[in-house]
């Protein structure tokens, strides 16, 4: 036995072997239903659709083959994956998921007509397959156990799901190395903060101190300039005063010669008189 499944009406129980053989029995009485015949190599998955009246079957022939089950016919077959199908899965609307050994997940129409093959391929042999109808995902699964989530409308890869996640204990060691990771991160980050506004203030400390010195040498310039100021007017004053000296100078020598030439002229008169006497 490789693969069996209930009726979702639970009435009927399909089940595969690895002897091509496809049964179909009563859920409730366990007697042979139908035995559908045409599969060629070992079946590897089953899936009923949502109306209970169609199973779909999957096998290492590379097909799958639709059957429906008012008289137990073939209604539908194709090749879905070289190298063998190993899995297949109708959807609650009616779609159709398969995976296989070509590293491939694809969908189909409730027909069975191909809608898409979704890319980039598997890293090991498809071995599982299911579609989401509320969030229109496509899930394949690998040998590896790795599953690839897929937008259905556009095939495009929208990631992967850990399937094998590690132990309590391991995730629980693995959370306190990234705290103490991120503790010393942040005492890092801490400390190379500290030193930056150090910085800062040193920065400012000095920038202010050349302010200081700057606002200092202006009151000392502008003390300078009043000194200035006052030693020009007070050298105007001295130049007038010398200027006044040096003009009375003059008068001075001025009036002395005219004091010599009258007591030189009253000499002449008076030596005159004396010689006429």
């Amino acid at each position: 036995m490789t693969a069996m499944e209930f009726s979702p009406d639970g009435v009927l129980l399909a089940t595969g072997d690895r002897s091509n053989g496809v049964f179909v029995w009563e859920a409730s009485t366990g007697r042979e239903f139908y035995a559908l015949n045409g599969h060629t190599a070992g079946i590897t998955d089953i899936s009923w659709a949502p109306d209970s009246n169609v199973v779909a079957t999957a096998s290492e022939d590379a097909t799958v083959r639709l059957w429906e089950m008012q008289n137990g016919n073939q209604i539908k077959n194709w090749g879905a994956h070289g190298g063998g199908t190993l899995a297949v899965e109708f959807t609650r609307d009616a779609r159709i998921v398969t995976a296989g050994r070509d590293l491939r997940g694809k969908s189909w129409d409730a027909a069975g007509n191909a809608v898409r093959t979704f890319e980039p391929a598997l890293p090991d042999l498809g071995t599982a397959a299911v579609l989401c109808v509320e969030t229109d995902r496509v899930l394949v699964g690998d040998l590896t156990g790795a599953v690839r989530v897929y937008n259905a409308k556009d095939g495009a890869p929208l990631g992967e799901l850990t399937t094998n996640p590690p132990s309590l204990a391991t995730r629980i060691q693995t959370t306190q190395t990234q705290l103490q990771q991120s503790e010393a991160t942040a005492a890092q980050t801490a400390a190379q903060v500290a030193a930056i506004n150090k910085g800062i203030a040193d920065r400012k400390a000095v920038a202010e101190a050349a302010m200081k010195a700057f606002a200092e040498s202006q009151v000392a310039a502008d003390a300078a300039t009043k000194a200035k100021a006052a030693a020009d007017a007070d050298l105007v004053v001295k130049q007038k005063g010398a200027t006044d000296a040096e003009v009375g100078l003059k008068a001075t020598d001025t009036a002395k010669a005219q004091a010599a030439a009258a007591t030189d002229a009253a000499n002449k008169v008076l030596t005159e008189a004396q010689a006429a006497s």
